[in-house]
């Protein structure tokens, strides 16, 4: 009889290859049929390499699943049951089912996602059902996200919980209105457990950042201008968690800000964008967003316009 086996910080997915194979029976997982991975690193679908495969037959026979995280008694029933076994049980079925996580309302399977990246359950029930949805979108794929919500309901909110979720790279970056860095302040020592006011750089001088090597640093737009000291230093800082509110601040690929700005967003692994009018006049205004969010999507500026933006000649050039 072999020793059960104890499945810690695990996903439940349908295969997407045949390659795996399953750590009981050694027989190969079939594409479609349910992979069980246990370590998981780096987000939704994301396996590390000491990543093991399990039938879910074999996995759900293997000793009783623990999780990383804080469910509730009923989230655990559900999706113990959504495996194809009973709640509160060790024991399992002995046959195979194709009922996985992935079948699962997208509310609770973001919960699943923010749960397996340290948030707590308090801090869950905290966000808006739409909230939680956004910031397991941003940790699905893998960190680099523009959030579009329309005004009022609570990007900054979902921009915090991202720095958060990301804590562990290194000092983040906000960027925002000069109107608002001090209630960005506020909403981070409200919200993130264990954040203390000297732990926040609001950097008020074009002269001088203050110091860059506390846990979240807050730009304004206005810093980044033409003989900017502050500008210079954030720029060769290597902030590798950046979040941007108001992006289509830098709408324009021609303004000094969006050029300064570019740089410092495609130097880091994870940025959260946050607009509520990410273009407010025409297609144009998304390239520089998106151009420096995922420069794989659309990496041609011109094949951009031809395809979204309807150019012509006019006769002072091209409009």
């Amino acid at each position: 009889m072999k020793k059960p086996i104890n499945v810690k910080q695990s996903w439940v997915e349908r295969s997407k290859s045949g390659r795996s194979a399953c750590v009981v029976c050694n027989q190969t997982i079939a594409n479609e049929t349910v992979r069980v991975g246990g370590q998981v690193s780096g987000g939704w679908g994301r396996f590390a390499v000491s990543t093991k495969y399990w039938h879910l037959k074999c996995w759900t026979q293997s000793g009783e699943l623990e999780f990383r995280g804080t469910f509730s008694h009923e989230q655990k029933n559900r999706i113990m049951e959504s495996l194809g076994a009973k709640g509160d049980t060790k024991s399992a079925p002995q046959s195979t089912t194709k009922t996985t996580l992935a079948s699962l309302p997208e509310l609770e399977k973001a919960e699943l996602s923010l749960c397996n990246h340290g948030f707590s359950q308090e801090y869950i029930n905290k966000l808006m059902p739409f909230q939680r949805q956004g910031v397991a979108f941003s940790l699905q794929i893998e960190g680099r996200v523009l959030i579009c919500d329309e005004m009022g309901l609570g990007k900054t909110v979902q921009g915090i919980s991202f720095i958060e979720a990301y804590k562990s790279e290194g000092p983040a970056l906000i960027i925002t209105p000069s109107s608002v860095k001090l209630n960005w302040a506020d909403e981070l020592e409200k919200w993130l457990p264990g954040i203390q006011p000297g732990d926040i750089n609001i950097i008020k001088s074009r002269t001088y950042p203050g110091d860059l090597s506390r846990p979240i640093s807050i730009a304004t737009y206005g810093m980044f201008s033409n003989k900017s000291v502050t500008a210079d230093l954030l720029g060769k800082a290597g902030f590798k968690v950046v979040v941007l509110d108001e992006s289509h601040y830098i709408k324009s690929i021609t303004a000094v800000r969006s050029k300064m700005i570019a740089p410092i967003l495609s130097g880091a692994n994870r940025v959260a964008l946050l607009s509520g009018t990410p273009a407010l006049a025409k297609p144009i205004e998304l390239w520089p967003q998106v151009h420096a969010l995922r420069p794989d999507l659309f990496p041609n500026y011109k094949n951009f316009t031809n395809k979204f933006c309807a150019p012509r000649y006019m006769p002072w050039g091209m409009e």
